[in-house]
């Protein structure tokens, strides 16, 4: 089943550069070489990461402002300093929370705690054709939820679309059942 699993993977990493194209693979290898040969991506986000929750306790009511992080941080970044400019956490939920403070945070919360109360509340009243569309859009949300744990993808304007399209539909299947 191992062996499987990792051909199957393989399989499908391969069909997956295979359907992005040769532009596709030459932005991949780009965009692969700059977070990993140049230091500009992984090994530098725990340091980033340290200097906002520095940046949490200096403002930890209403924050620094939304949108206000890049200008702030570069006060709170300790040595060795990095080249690149930060414009980004690469943590969405802590940059989220410099900005906005305990009572942004509790906010969110708030929200999400609804939604995923009433998706699991309606969960057990789908039908078996619903039932694989929801438990789709639902993994789809929470992969999108822990990608920003560690990048910014919310910050796209197409990504926060689809997050949005999709959140709309679960939630949606999930109201036509309460």
């Amino acid at each position: 089943p191992r062996r499987l699993s990792l051909v199957s993977l393989l399989d499908l990493v391969v069909l997956a550069l295979f359907f992005v194209g040769p532009q596709g693979r030459a932005q991949a290898d780009v965009r692969l070489g700059e977070t990993v040969a140049e230091g500009g991506g992984v090994g530098t986000r725990p340091s980033v990461w340290k200097g906002t929750v520095r940046m949490i306790g200096d403002f930890p009511v209403l924050g620094v402002g939304l949108g206000s992080w890049p200008e702030i941080f570069p006060h709170y970044e300790r040595g060795p300093w990095s080249p690149n400019y930060f414009r980004e956490a690469h943590n969405d939920y802590l940059q989220f929370m410099a900005e906005t403070g305990v009572i942004g945070l509790l906010a969110l919360v708030w929200f999400f705690g609804r939604v995923a109360a009433k998706l699991f509340a309606a969960r057990n009243r789908l039908s078996g054709q619903e039932w694989p569309v929801f438990a789709a859009l639902g993994l789809a949300l929470g992969v999108m939820a822990f990608h920003e744990l560690v990048d910014f993808p919310l910050h796209i304007p197409a990504n926060a679309f689809l997050f949005t399209l999709l959140l709309a539909l679960t939630v949606r299947m999930a109201a036509a059942k309460l």
